[in-house]
């Protein structure tokens, strides 16, 4: 296309380059919080992994809201061979012109039981949960994923909280 683009300019950009809720981390408190659009086995994985290598030896929390259960059951395997504890959500997203509600709670629940997983309560209000575990003083990574949904959902209350 006639564009001349010098490797120190790609690499300067890539530098520069922010994608919000991908991999984004954020401190409230004393509390790390990662947030991650994953929503697909492949990329459930690739971030726990991610979390795993730079935070080795701290728990992950994972709050979980997912647009369909297509990928659940994979999903919620994934996040059993990290050990991660799940805390579902099916908060209803949007604004007054279009509202999207996450995929059924309880039906996501069934699953992580299933699994094995210990049954944690979902998550119905998500920044009075964030502000409520700032006040604990437990070592923990807290990862909100799952759809683009919720974590479109938490950037403003974290831009609020942090």
């Amino acid at each position: 296309d006639g564009w001349t683009v010098s490797e120190s300019s790609t690499r300067q950009a890539l530098k520069e380059t922010v994608l919000p809720g991908r991999f984004e981390i954020r401190s409230l408190g004393e509390q790390t919080i990662i947030l991650d659009v994953a929503h697909n086995p492949q990329k459930i994985r690739s971030l726990l992994e991610t979390v795993r290598v730079l935070f080795p030896k701290i728990s992950i929390e994972l709050i979980l809201g997912l647009s369909s259960l297509d990928h659940a059951e994979a999903i919620v395997n994934i996040v059993k061979e990290y050990e991660a504890r799940i805390f579902s959500t099916d908060i209803e997203v949007g604004d007054l012109y279009q509202r999207y509600r996450l995929a059924d709670v309880q039906k996501l629940q069934e699953v992580i039981e299933r699994a094995g997983i210990l049954l944690e309560p979902p998550i119905t209000d998500l920044k009075g949960y964030l502000q409520q575990s700032t006040h604990k003083n437990d070592k923990k990574i807290t990862v909100i994923c799952g759809s683009f949904y919720l974590v479109s959902h938490a950037l403003p209350i974290l831009d609020e909280l942090c």
